[in-house]
């Protein structure tokens, strides 16, 4: 079974470490602002604190005691001691007095978070879904145009050449492939006719020289792909 329980700032501030901060934290998660305690056993207690060791929970709660940070109660019932742990009133009030501190500041920080979801009109759920997601290049490739045939063709020049599918990397052969003025496609196609792990505009350029009088980059570089597509 898992358990949780929060550690807050002013518990940080008691000189607790290690062990020691957990159970505290633990202690304080059942003692609800110094009206309740921890009822359970030992063994219990150092499951949810992940602590192996009898010993070592013993002399933990020991010195939570020592400190004056928690109370020890023992109650003798039908013949059966009870002992139940509480955080002494004082810290339980300050630790619970800042913990609606902390769920207050983090309700607000909801609030402004679904009012800006609002403005940029995105649901939760879109947040939510897309969280955790990741750039898919091949996919990135054929919802700019690029076939599935020929992106999944290219990938495999990519993979070849040892390229990294970042979405960094997309970014700048997307604007290469703006930049030259033919179809997604039609660079992609070049570029797995060529072998080449990326693209660069000037590449389709450099492929054959200009025509005789002012042919600009735009217009060679569409001559460029027809000749290759008839290849």
């Amino acid at each position: 079974m898992g358990w949780y329980f929060t550690i807050l700032q002013e518990m940080r501030e008691m000189d607790l470490k290690g062990n020691e901060l957990i159970v505290f934290a633990v202690i304080n998660g059942f003692s609800q602002n110094g009206n309740g305690s921890f009822h359970g056993s030992l063994a219990a207690l150092q499951e949810m604190c992940g602590i192996s060791s009898r010993h070592t929970i013993i002399d933990i709660l020991k010195s939570l005691m020592d400190k004056g940070l928690i109370n020890k109660t023992e109650v003798t019932l039908n013949g059966v001691k009870n002992i139940s742990y509480s955080v002494c009133a004082k810290n339980a009030q300050t630790c619970a007095k800042n913990a609606q501190t902390c769920a207050k500041n983090a309700q607000t920080c909801a609030e402004n978070a679904h009012i800006y979801i609002n403005d940029i009109n995105i649901s939760p759920t879109e947040i939510n879904n897309n969280k955790g997601k990741r750039f898919d290049f091949k996919n990135s490739l054929i919802e700019i145009g690029v076939s599935p045939e020929v992106a999944e063709d290219w990938m495999q020049v990519r993979k070849a050449a040892k390229a990294t599918n970042t979405e960094t990397a997309f970014k700048r052969i997307k604007h290469e492939i703006e930049k030259s003025g033919l179809a997604a496609n039609e660079c992609i196609t070049i570029a797995v006719s060529r072998s080449w792990r990326g693209f660069q505009a000037d590449w389709v350029a450099n492929m054959r020289q200009r025509p005789a009088g002012r042919v600009s980059v735009l217009d060679n570089n569409r001559m460029v792909a027809e000749e290759l597509m008839r290849m």
